[in-house]
């Protein structure tokens, strides 16, 4: 008995044969079970033999198929309930012990200049400070600032100096223009600090 090699055109008639029924009988499940892999030559079949809506996403390769555009934003949520009330704080935490000095100048003739000083009691520092005129007018102030002063073995201030990181007082002088005898007057904040 002689046998005859089968041609390219019967077994591409075969395979047409094999799908018809399997899309017949069952669709891609059956073509599975009737038709083995190896003999489906890679992208031989194309979109032409593929049932339309017969795919799904999970079918494709990831990618085939492009994302679409975003939808629009849904509507916004429903406020949460609030929170719990917070403990009061301390108006005074920040800064404790803050208070303010002041002196005053003996009264200065007109055209006359005159330094004073504030001076912070001891172990506390300079916060900040400021010098006025009493009366004010055409008076003015020629320099106001932080200095630290020091002191005797007996704790008696002798003198001062450029302020350090411990100021502790604060100098001005200024000159009175007013017409008539006037004081000058000198602030200094204080705040407990560590000692000299």
């Amino acid at each position: 008995m002689t046998c005859h090699r089968p041609t390219t055109g019967t077994l591409l008639g075969a395979t047409a044969l094999v799908i018809a029924l399997a899309s017949a009988t069952g669709g891609a499940a059956e073509a599975a079970k009737l038709i083995p892999g190896k003999l489906i030559k890679p992208n031989s079949i194309t979109g032409k033999q593929v049932k339309d809506g017969s795919l799904t996403a999970d079918d494709l390769v990831p990618g085939t198929i492009p994302a679409g555009t975003a939808g629009p934003a849904g509507p916004a949520g429903t406020a949460g309930p609030a929170g719990p009330q917070g403990p009061a704080g301390d108006p005074a935490s920040a800064i404790k012990g803050y208070h303010v000095v002041s002196t005053s100048s003996a009264a200065v003739a007109n055209n006359e200049r005159m330094d004073a000083v504030a001076v912070c009691p001891r172990g506390e520092r300079a916060l900040g400070g400021g010098a006025e005129w009493w009366a004010g007018g055409e008076s003015t102030i020629g320099a106001s600032k932080p200095m630290t002063a020091y002191y005797n073995e007996d704790g008696v201030m002798a003198g001062m100096s450029w302020p350090t990181a411990y100021a502790d007082m604060w100098s001005a002088y200024g000159t009175n223009h007013s017409g008539y005898a006037e004081k000058l007057r000198v602030y200094v904040i204080c705040v407990p600090g560590p000692a000299q």
